[in-house]
C-alpha cells in the first residue's frame, strides 16, 4: 500500500507528508495546463507520423471507436472513457515506444480534468465525437498536418472548457 501511495504521490494524484494523512491532490490551474500542452505537443507530433503510416483497417478501426462512444453516450460513461482511450491511442499507435509510453502517462494523468469536462458541458459527448470524426477524417484524407491541428484543437477545447468553468478569472498560457 505504502508503495502504490508512493507511485500516486510521484505522479501528482496524492499529496502526502510523513505521518499524516494522504489526500488526493486538488484541482490545480498550472497542472492542467501543463499537462494538456504536453498534451497538444506529443499527440500532435505523434500523429504527423503516423497518418502516412495508416493502413486502411486502422482508420476502419479508428472510425468504429467513434461510432462505438457514440452508442456508449449517455448509458454507459465508464466504457465510453475506456474507448475514448484506445481512440486516442489509435491515433499515435506507430508512434514508438518512447513517445507511446509518454502519451499513454499524460493520458492517464488527464483523467480528472476529462471528467470536469464531461460531467460540466452537457454537450461533451456530442462535440467529442464531432471533433474525433474530423480527426479520423483528416487521417484518412493524409493531411498530417490537418490530422495535428485537428487533434490539438480538440485536446484545447478540454482544457479550455475545464478552465472556464473551474477559474474563469484565469488567463490561459
Amino acid at each position: 500500500l505504502r508503495e502504490a501511495v508512493r507511485m500516486l504521490q510521484r505522479e501528482g494524484l496524492v499529496e502526502a507528508a510523513v505521518n499524516h494523512r494522504g489526500r488526493v491532490s486538488s484541482f490545480s490551474i498550472e497542472d492542467l495546463e501543463e499537462l494538456y500542452a504536453m498534451r497538444i505537443v506529443h499527440e500532435s507530433l505523434a500523429i504527423r507520423i503516423n497518418v502516412p503510416l495508416f493502413t486502411n483497417d486502422d482508420l476502419e478501426t479508428l472510425r468504429g471507436y467513434v461510432r462505438k462512444m457514440e452508442t456508449l453516450a449517455g448509458h454507459d460513461l465508464r466504457q465510453w472513457q475506456a474507448v475514448d482511450r484506445e481512440f486516442h491511442f489509435g491515433l499515435v499507435m506507430h508512434s514508438g515506444n518512447r513517445l507511446m509510453r509518454t502519451i499513454r502517462e499524460l493520458y492517464d494523468h488527464a483523467d480528472r480534468y476529462r471528467w470536469l469536462y464531461i460531467k460540466g458541458v452537457p454537450r461533451a459527448l456530442s462535440i467529442a465525437a464531432e471533433e474525433h470524426m474530423r480527426i479520423v477524417d483528416a487521417c484518412a484524407d493524409r493531411d498530417p498536418a490537418l490530422a495535428a491541428a485537428e487533434l490539438s484543437r480538440h485536446l484545447a477545447r478540454t482544457a479550455l472548457t475545464v478552465l472556464t468553468h473551474r477559474a474563469p478569472e484565469h488567463d490561459p498560457t
